[in-house]
């Protein structure tokens, strides 16, 4: 499977084995928006935002994601590393249970909450490849 840093494959799978494909954003400044995306060939079962964090940083805010045919967002929730290393800390999982077209994007962006503004950073994406 191979991933790049904003965007990567999920790689086709035979009907029954189970695929899935994970990245964060090639940013520079923490905290970056992370994607996880579980399911099998085209066929998503669902998606998980993530937040990369650096040492003992925390960001509140909520994740926003989204493909060819759903949007949807997390509620807020304060997101905490207490380790000396950069650390993904992932939100809840959203049943998406679809199947998406060839080439279609799965992203996930953090929506931080700085001094009361929501601040969108950059989406993770992955490229379903039937």
């Amino acid at each position: 499977m191979a991933l790049a840093a904003a965007t990567a494959a999920l790689v086709t799978a035979p009907a029954t084995a189970s695929a899935s494909a994970s990245g964060c954003t090639d940013w520079a400044e923490l905290p970056a928006s992370c994607v996880s995306v579980h399911g099998a060939s085209n066929h998503v079962q669902s998606v998980v935002g993530g937040v990369n964090l650096d040492t003992y940083q925390s960001a509140q805010g909520h994740f926003h994601v989204y493909g060819s045919d759903f949007d949807l967002s997390s509620a807020d929730a304060l997101y905490e590393n207490h380790s000396l290393r950069s650390n993904i800390k992932y939100g809840p999982a959203f049943a998406v249970n679809e199947d998406l077209p060839g080439g279609s994007q799965v992203c996930a962006s953090f929506v931080e909450r700085r001094n009361g503004v929501y601040v969108e950073h950059p989406p993770a994406c992955e490229t379903i490849v039937p």
